[in-house]
């Protein structure tokens, strides 16, 4: 039994087809394999440098250190208190709701930002210190902070 020509070539360009699709698929896999494990290991090594072996893993994802990206607040700048319709800033004891309130920050009083940020309570947390008063240091929520 002969195989006519025209089969023999179509067969031949399935066959080259197939394979270029199985060897495109094998390669878009193993990327996707590669930059599931680095995120896995960047995921891991944040944990592991963030864990506090005395905190439970409850804590650990209700208080967490976020980096300082350029751009944003950071330690060091000047800032105001802004936007609290004139009722002033509760700063706090320690950062999160749960915080004392120890001092009331004015509409418009200058600070700087002298650690943190702290995560907590779905905020965003700065220990600032007045600068007119520097003893006048405590936790205030980002939301009511407006960069210099």
């Amino acid at each position: 039994m002969k195989i006519s020509r025209h089969v023999f070539i179509a067969a031949i360009i399935i066959s080259i087809v197939f394979i270029f699709f199985f060897i495109f698929y094998e390669t878009l896999l193993s990327q996707t394999k590669i930059i599931i494990k680095d995120i896995n290991i960047i995921v891991t090594t944040t944990c592991l440098e963030s864990w506090d072996s005395k905190q439970s893993s409850n804590d650990f994802l209700k208080e967490s250190q976020t980096p300082n990206l350029p751009g944003v607040f950071f330690a060091g700048m000047h800032i105001y208190i802004f936007d609290t319709g004139g009722d002033g800033l509760k700063i706090r004891s320690s950062a999160g709701l749960n915080g004392i309130p120890i001092y009331l920050g004015l509409e418009g009083e200058e600070f700087e930002i002298i650690e943190g940020p702290k995560i907590i309570d779905s905020k965003i947390w700065w220990k600032i210190a007045s600068i007119n008063n520097p003893r006048k240091i405590g936790w205030a929520v980002q939301d009511y902070l407006i960069k210099q």
